[in-house]
Order: structure tokens, then sequence, then C-alpha cells
């Protein structure tokens, strides 16, 4: 490009910012992103300097997440003298960017999927002032399980756990309630795997990898799609489990990122990214490689484990003991000064039954499994849990006891 063309283009900006308002940005330079599959492009928010070489903090500025995606050279720089404060140069910049890792370029399902998030829109919700919010735990969906009622019975409690969601925020906020946040907390094994757990597993299974992965996908995308207009603030934040691992002869051989409980996650995470004006107020919380989380909801915090690092066994009083198990765990945290030794509610999965207690102000949370129960377990103990979810909402006022409502869903099961 020319100095000419350069200087044209540049009055040809400003003139465009005296047409219109002195907020708005110049025409062809509006800030936001573009997607289309794994690639697309976007346009900067204005910078103060044109040297900018590292794109992370400017995909991040338009709600994109650095891990995800990358800048492809070169790079466009625009500039525009504003005549906001007496004049001032800005930067633009406009470059093409890609998935660093696309996923699911030849899957039929995930094509499918994309096409349905692209319809739904945001309604305007009514304005809310307290920072309430309803949390739900999605703990041990085991897809792919044979054991109880098999994969059948748990995908039809998990489809029915999506209109009773909404039915219970309806009925909610009917009784007064005022619900801004939908905290989305997913506790590990969401499928059964294939290899690696227990003796029959390859031979039990119902579902093969990729099916497993291919039908947790979809109902995630499907409870999302349907709960996510009804909030102002949507966080989902994703744990490993152990059925997630990739293991050979009973023993992990990757690493604890390698894990299909989260992986599936970032699967959803890009598929709702095709249509931001819908989900742009969904926010993933993944971590890379730690077995735990923290996320603050209604200004307390909740951690998230799995539970199988809280040491293996099995024991008769099965909630007791994940209790003495995870408290011993627990403390270990607070004396490393590990994030989630400050939590004030720890919410875990893995031992497939409903258990809660408060300890000096602190509460633990053990939530159910949605599958029909375990042969073995069973066998040994005598011991079976209904199958359910846990629903529950929090509040930003009371400070000891600071959730309520407590449900299980599906109300059938």
């Amino acid at each position: 490009m020319s100095s000419l063309d350069d200087f044209n283009k540049n009055q040809s900006d400003i003139e465009n910012a005296r047409k219109s308002n002195e907020n708005k940005h110049p025409t062809g330079l509006e800030p936001g992103y573009k997607l289309k599959g794994p690639k697309g492009s976007i346009t900067s928010k204005p910078q103060n300097t044109g040297d900018i070489n590292e794109f992370d903090d400017i995909l991040e500025e338009l709600g994109l997440d650095p891990k995800i995606y990358e800048v492809i050279q070169p790079v466009e720089v625009r500039t525009w003298d504003s005549m906001v404060d007496g004049g001032t140069r800005l930067y633009y910049y406009k470059a093409k960017i890609q998935s660093k890792q696309p996923i699911n370029d030849n899957d039929p399902d995930y094509d499918a999927l994309l096409k349905e998030v692209k319809k739904v829109k945001k309604p305007k919700l009514p304005k809310v002032d307290k920072n309430d919010s309803v949390v739900i735990a999605w703990s041990d969906w085991q897809l792919g399980k044979p054991d109880g009622d098999g994969t059948e019975q748990i995908v039809e409690r998990l489809n029915q756990m999506i209109p009773d969601f909404t039915h219970y925020v309806k009925e909610l906020r009917k009784s007064g309630k005022k619900l801004k946040n939908l905290n989305i907390l997913s506790l590990g094994d969401i499928i059964e795997n294939c290899s690696g757990h227990y003796d029959t597993q390859t031979f039990g299974v119902q579902l093969n990898l990729r099916d497993q992965v291919k039908v947790a996908r979809r109902i995630m995308v499907k409870a999302v799609t349907e709960w996510a207009p009804l909030f102002d603030n949507v966080v989902i934040s994703a744990i490993s489990g152990n059925h997630g691992e990739n293991r050979n002869n009973g023993k992990t051989y990757t690493d604890f990122a390698d894990n299909h409980d989260v992986a599936i996650f970032e699967q959803v995470q890009e598929i709702l990214s095709q249509n931001p004006k819908a989900f742009g107020h969904v926010k993933f919380l993944i971590p890379e490689s730690e077995l735990s989380a923290t996320v603050e909801i209604s200004g307390k915090v909740v951690g998230l484990a799995h539970g199988h690092q809280f040491r293996s066994g099995v024991s008769l009083k099965s909630g007791k003991y994940a209790f003495d198990k995870g408290i011993r765990w627990f403390a270990g945290q607070c004396m490393g000064r590990e994030p989630i030794g400050d939590s004030d509610l720890i919410v875990t999965g893995h031992f497939h039954h409903f258990f809660t207690i408060s300890n000096r102000g602190r509460w633990f949370m053990q939530c159910p499994s949605v599958d029909g129960g375990s042969t073995w377990f069973k066998d040994i103990s005598g011991d079976w849990s209904p199958p359910a979810q846990v629903v529950f909402t929090m509040s930003s006022e009371d400070k000891m006891y600071f959730w309520d409502n407590l449900k299980f869903l599906p109300y059938k099961s």
C-alpha cells in the first residue's frame, strides 16, 4: 500500500467518524470476530500502538480463548485519528484466525450441532439486582455403562433433566426468587470409556468411545442451548474424572491433561462460540491439567473435585466414608495453600450417592450418579443410590446457609 493510499484511507476514516458520533468506530473497523468452523477473522478494539506482535490479549478482549485460537500472519494494521480528547491516533488490527487444534472437521454430528446452535437467539431478560445463582452438578453420567438399566436409561434421564431444570427455574421465579446466574459444575466421569478401568469393561460397554463422546456432546449442547437464554451469566466448570483417563492395563499412560471429561467441554465451547450473540455470556472454566478447580458463585468459593484423588477403597458406610476421605484430602489442600483450600463449599462426585455435611461453616456435598447402579458395588455391599443430578440455589446474602432449594433431577427417574 502506498503512502498516498494510506493517507486517503486515514482521511476517509476520519470523515466517517465525523459523520457518525464520537463513540462509534470507523466504517469497516467495527471490533469483533467472525467464525466459520475452525477458521475466521477478527478486527481488534482500538489500540494505542501499532507495534503489537503478540495477539493473545487482543483475542481475549474480543472474547476468544488464545488457548483455542491463533492469529494467522500477515496482520493488517489500520490507523484512525480519533476526534476524542483533542485527537488521538488509534490502531486497529485485522487478521485471519484459526483453531489451534481443529476438531471434528469431518464429523456430521458436529456439523449438525453447529447448525442448531447458530439458530438460537438470546431473549432480552428483565434486570436482576441480586447476584443469586442456580447451580446444577453434572456428576458421573458414565455414558456407555451396561450396569443397572444401561446407557439407554441414562440418556432418558439426562434428556428429562433438561426440561425439568427449566421447570425448576421457572417455578422459583414465580415464587419471587431473583436468579441472575447459572453455574454448571461437571464433576467428571461423563463417559464410561472402553478399557483399563475394570476387567470386563471392553466386553461390556454399550457404546464405543467415539459414540460415548458424541452422545455426551449432544446432551450438553442441548442443555446449554435451552438453559443459557434464561440467565444473564452462565459459567460452565469442568474437571477430570478417572473414567475420562486414557489407560492401559489399569494405569494412565498419557498425562492428567489428556482426559475425555474435559476434552468434550472444549468441543462444546468451540461449538457455542459460533453464535456469540446468543452465547457470548457463556464462559468456560477448564483446568489445563489440575484435578480440582474453584469458581466464585454468588460471592462464595466453590471447589470441584471428582473424588478419585481421595485415595481408593470401599466401605459399606459409603456416605461417611466419602466424607472422611474428602475431609482428609481437603485438610491437605488447606495446609498446602492450594486454591481449593479456600472453598466455602466442596462439591464432589465419584461415589455415586448423595451426602452432605457442614463442618465449621464449610460445606461438603457429595453428588449422586445418573446411572442405574453398579453391579459390583451392590454385590459386595448391598448399597445402592437412586440415580439423579443435584440442583440448588446460592445466595449472596446468607453467610452460613448460603445454599437452598435443593432438588434431584429428573423428578421421576
